[in-house]
């Protein structure tokens, strides 16, 4: 799990220099995919990184792009 939270920290990290969101789509429930997340929301915390849960279909920018 530390390898795979790594990669996605270094693309939130990326995403967050550049003023950028980044969306994790996390839907399973495999113990790998809990533990990967904890490493990531440790991470931003201790960094002062803000973020949210949200659901997809409460996104704008997904809402907007599926009503086409």
């Amino acid at each position: 799990p530390r390898a795979c939270a790594n990669g996605y920290l270094e693309e939130i990290y990326g995403h967050y220099r550049n003023n950028r969101a980044t969306i994790l789509l996390m839907h399973d429930i495999n113990i790998k995919s809990a533990s990967m997340l904890k490493i990531i929301l440790e991470n931003l915390k201790r960094d002062n990184i803000d973020w949210k849960f949200e659901l997809i279909d409460e996104i704008p920018v997904v809402r907007e792009f599926a009503e086409l």
